[in-house]
């Protein structure tokens, strides 16, 4: 049967085959062939960009893939397996990391397995124990434990109320050596008709009775005296309460200062009365008319020649310096007395200080290893300030840290015993009440110091009326407790007047909380450090099945001795794989073997590297394992196809084609004569039957035998050709071995040279490269010290820059504070400044027609009296006039005449900017400064001889006008001065506060 087919379906059939052939090996397909397209194979991509790896391998339908590795391993993870072009990062916990294998003289302790639980707190149990980790653990009793505060009296051995207290001695001896009043009175007394003198002690105006060789006038007993502030003038301490109209006027007398000087007083003063007598009596030229009326000189210049004729001896005497008199005043004073008032209810206050350095807990502990205690320790624990002052304290030594908490929230300073139940309350001295600066309409007002003690009667009496004595007094709230009391329980020692402080409750009992620092190691707080022996410290990596295995050999030069050892891989320096601090016992020598799980091909390339820190430095051994042959092995089918190599086949053993060769040939004769012997072709069947076998045998022999002959007659001759024409081959084959020998021995004695020579550069480098680390460390601490210094240098000068900053913000704000303050007081200011200048001008005014009246009524002017009235009586018969008598001695009384309405303005205050603001300094024109020049006044003048009448002619101007002119003026500028002295002072108290 014929099938036919044509040429257009035999040449598609073809183009089928083709496209179903697939692309050859190392490409794949990227398009297939189509009617109009042919198929289109690229080549695989053989390798992936660093940081990816192929998920999948290239095949004939589709080319390899790449994909990012995973992301970098974080701290809790260790890199099981790296990224590698082939395989992806893989991370595992850190906690499947053994510890490494230490030899037997080591101690170890993983600072990467530490105890999350490193503290334990203590209320009612006395033992404790801390698992440390690495078969560490801290074990220990607290044998002594009184977490209370201890209270004791304040020394006021100075300052004290004892000579004032109405109470029982039994209670300062037994309860409070120094017991405080419930509270002071301050109070004001009235005091009229007092003669006294002003006296200054350091700038301060204090007033004294007024005495000379007796005690003159009225003045308060001595020992009513040492209790109370005298005021004769406003001051802080009047101010605050209501004054009578007329405070602050008193009439100034003047007192001998010795007994003696009174007679020679008298017998002076009767001479010159007889001086006038005699004028008045005798007539004449020194007679008094009608004529004098204070304006002619004959009257002062007959009188003075009459004292200088008959007194001169009599008051020479009495004006010697030791009969000058002294000036008292008599007028009103007001008495301020600070009184301390005591409980009657057999009620002890007392003011208490916590006591330091007192033990407050005593603890033994134990640090041991397994089974093994490596030091034990006792510590006692001592209040400090901490403790005093919010009843907790922080303790610790190089293992412990202890935390101790009384639970004592609020620590006392004040208590009260009563004597009669024994009961003891205890708390806070109370600091909030209002400062004594308001005003008091009543004669007294309940006070107490701003701490105990501060202020005593006997300290506030010793101040003058012009201290701002107030200002460490607050009023109080009533007659209430002078503390607030605490919660807690209180209990009296009868030993030394202390006293004990425990919490408030027994639900919340004290604590302690010991606490050992997971970031310290023990064995480094318990041991020294140890000296590393850089050169014997070598290591190796080896690779198993499941891990890379780390060997570290070391050494140290003084056991025992302690190291800090970390094993990082390179690619994560920041996250040790290793962190752990070995004691390393007697012998010396020490060995270490890390083994960290991977999942990475065994020909890959591995690096550690390994930080020892000893004594003085930090050593760091990097150790490298070259990456091995990389083994590829390939499947696959070649589908049919047969590739053929020339001198692919080795030629077979010459003694197998020999011997079947032999063989054949053997069996062929046999076979041949067998056949020939048995049947004879043509003879009769007798014959042939008639065949021996042993004519076969010898036959057999003969022929073999023949043959090997021949043979070996054949390979001899051959072997004999070959060794004459191969005779330098053959003895150069005979000769190998020993030439093998001889090059192996060369070859071995020039391996031994380089080693030495390797060993010995290796040696050098090694020196060299550890004088160059020995440099570069120099370096490098020179370096870090220059850095320090640049770093103490920037902090230094960033801290000032703050500072600096931190000063300019906080006088910016206070100078905003203070100009807020000082707007809002300068109206306080200018009225209390209007009211002081009207009270100044009442009290110059009343000053001024006392001094007018004290001199009317001068005793020295007794015979110018007397004359007046002579002249008087005279004038009066004749109807004249005649000028009173201050004007008849030619003494002005303008001055009594001052206005009191008239405005005195507030002085130019300087801007309160200028105070802290820096600039240049504006000093005053001098021209602007105009002072008012000192004026003399003689006012007895009517008895000097050189006081002539001349100067009154008439067209001339008024002396007495201007002299009281001058004398006002003089007047203004001490006034003046006083203002100014007290503006001044008001800034002085503004800016201090």
């Amino acid at each position: 049967m014929l099938i036919y087919i044509s040429d257009k379906d035999f040449i598609h059939r073809i183009c089928l085959l083709a496209c179903d052939a697939p692309c050859r090996e190392g490409t794949y397909q990227d398009l297939p062939c189509g009617k109009n397209q042919k198929k289109i194979c690229l080549n695989c991509k053989k390798e992936c960009p660093r940081g990816t790896y192929m998920s999948r391998q290239c095949t004939s339908l589709g080319n390899a893939e790449c994909k990012d590795c995973t992301k970098k391993c974080t701290a809790a993870d260790y890199e099981f397996k790296r990224c590698t072009d082939v395989d992806d990062r893989e991370c595992r916990e850190r906690r499947d990391l053994r510890f490494p294998s230490v030899s037997s003289n080591i101690i170890a302790e993983n600072m990467k397995d530490v105890s999350l639980v490193n503290s334990e707190e203590l209320s009612r149990t006395r033992g404790f124990h801390i698992d440390r980790g690495s078969g560490f653990f801290i074990k220990g009793t607290v044998t002594y434990f009184k977490p209370q505060i201890l209270l004791q009296p304040v020394d006021h051995s100075v300052n004290n109320e004892l000579d004032r207290f109405n109470g029982s001695p039994e209670l300062v001896d037994k309860y409070c050596p120094y017991p405080v009043p419930s509270y002071y009175e301050l109070g004001k007394f009235d005091l009229q008709n007092i003669t006294y003198k002003n006296k200054m002690y350091g700038g301060k105006t204090f007033i004294e009775p007024c005495e000379t060789y007796m005690r003159h006038g009225n003045f308060p007993n001595k020992q009513h005296t040492s209790r109370y502030i005298y005021c004769s003038q406003p001051g802080p301490v009047t101010n605050i309460f209501e004054l009578r109209s007329g405070f602050g006027s008193s009439t100034p007398i003047w007192i001998e200062k010795e007994e003696n000087c009174v007679s020679k007083n008298a017998a002076c003063l009767n001479c010159t009365k007889t001086c006038a007598k005699k004028m008045r009596l005798q007539g004449g030229e020194c007679g008094v008319t009608d004529k004098d009326n204070g304006r002619s000189p004959r009257l002062p210049l007959c009188m003075s020649c009459c004292a200088d004729s008959n007194c001169t001896n009599l008051c020479e005497t009495y004006h010697d310096y030791h009969c000058q008199t002294e000036q008292c005043l008599v007028g009103d004073l007001l008495g301020f007395q600070l009184r301390p008032i005591y409980d009657n209810s057999n009620n002890v206050y007392c003011h208490m200080t916590p006591v330091t350095n007192d033990t407050v807990m005593e603890l033994v502990y134990n640090v041991i290893n397994y089974y093994e205690t490596l030091v034990s320790e006792t510590l006692i624990v001592k209040s400090d300030g901490s403790w005093i002052t919010t009843g907790k304290m922080h303790y610790g030594d190089k293992i412990v840290d202890i935390d101790i908490d009384s639970k004592v929230r609020q620590i006392p300073d004040f208590v009260k015993i009563s004597s009669v139940t024994k009961q003891v309350a205890a708390g806070r001295y109370k600091q909030g009440d209002v400062s004594v600066k308001t005003l008091i309409t009543q004669t007294s007002a309940v006070v107490r110091p701003k701490s105990p003690f501060s202020t005593t009667s006997s300290s506030f009496a010793q101040h003058s009326c012009e201290d701002e004595v107030l200002d460490n007094i607050m009023m109080a709230k009533g007659i209430d407790e002078p503390f607030d009391q605490y919660p807690g329980s209180v209990e009296f020692l009868h030993d030394n007047h202390s006293y004990v402080v425990s919490s408030e409750g027994t639900s919340d009992l004290p604590s302690i909380r010991i606490v050992v620092n997971r970031h310290k190691s023990l064995l480094e707080s318990l041991f020294p450090m140890a000296k590393l022996v850089f050169n014997h410290l070598q290591g190796n990596i080896t690779r198993n099945t499941t891990h890379w295995v780390m060997n570290v050999t070391g050494k140290i030069k003084e056991c025992p001795g302690v190291l800090s050892i970390n094993l990082t891989d390179p690619g994560y320096p920041t996250e040790p794989l290793y962190q752990f601090v070995a004691q390393v016992r007697c012998p010396k020598t020490f060995e270490l073997s890390f083994a960290v799980p991977t999942g990475d091909k065994s020909y890959l390339d591995k690096e550690f590297a390994l930080s020892v820190k000893d004594k003085d430095t930090v050593h760091q051994l990097f150790v490298f394992k070259p990456a091995g042959r990389k083994y590829v092995y390939s499947s696959g089918s070649t589908q049919g196809q047969v590739t053929t190599t020339k001198d692919s086949k080795q030629p077979s053993h010459f003694s197998i084609p020999f011997m079947a060769t032999v063989i054949g040939v053997v069996v062929l004769l046999l076979f041949i004569a067998a056949f020939g012997m048995m049947v004879k072709f043509g003879q009769p069947t007798s014959d042939v039957l008639e065949f021996k076998w042993c004519h076969l045998v010898l036959m057999v022999g003969y022929i073999s035998f023949h043959f090997l002959f021949a043979v070996c007659a054949s390979m001899t001759v051959f072997v004999l050709i070959v060794v004459a024409v191969n005779s330098d081959t053959t003895a150069f084959l005979k000769n190998y071995q020993q030439q093998r020998s001889v090059k192996s021995a060369f070859t071995h004695l020039e391996l031994d040279h380089m080693e030495r020579h390797l060993l010995a550069e290796i040696h050098r480098q090694n020196s060299v490269a550890n004088s160059s680390k020995q440099m570069c460390d120099q370096q490098m601490l020179i370096i870090i010290e220059n850095l320090n210094d640049l770093r103490k240098e920037i902090e230094r000068n960033t801290t000032e820059d703050i500072v600096k900053k931190d000063i300019h913000n906080l006088l910016g704000n206070q100078m905003k504070t203070l100009a807020q303050k000082f707007t809002s007081n300068i109206d306080i200011f200018r009225e209390r400044f209007e009211s002081y200048i009207k009270f100044m001008r009442q009290k110059f005014t009343t000053e001024l027609q006392q001094t007018y009246r004290s001199m009317e009524q001068n005793k020295w002017l007794t015979t110018a009296q007397f004359l007046r009235r002579s002249v008087k009586n005279v004038r009066d018969l004749e109807n004249l006039p005649t000028r009173p008598f201050l004007q008849w001695l030619g003494i002005p009384e303008d001055l009594t005449q001052l206005s009191l309405d008239k405005p005195i303005p507030v002085p130019v205050l300087p801007k309160f900017d200028d105070v802290f603001i820096p600039g240049p300094k504006v000093h005053p024109n001098p021209a602007t400064n105009t002072r008012s020049e000192r004026t003399h006044q003689f006012h007895n003048f009517w008895i000097q001889a050189d006081m002539l009448h001349s100067n009154h002619s008439q067209g001339q101007s008024d002396p007495y006008r201007e002299e009281e002119a001058s004398s006002y003026s003089g007047y203004m500028v001490f006034f003046a001065l006083m203002v100014v002295i007290d503006v001044v002072w008001f800034l002085h108290r503004m800016l201090k506060a």
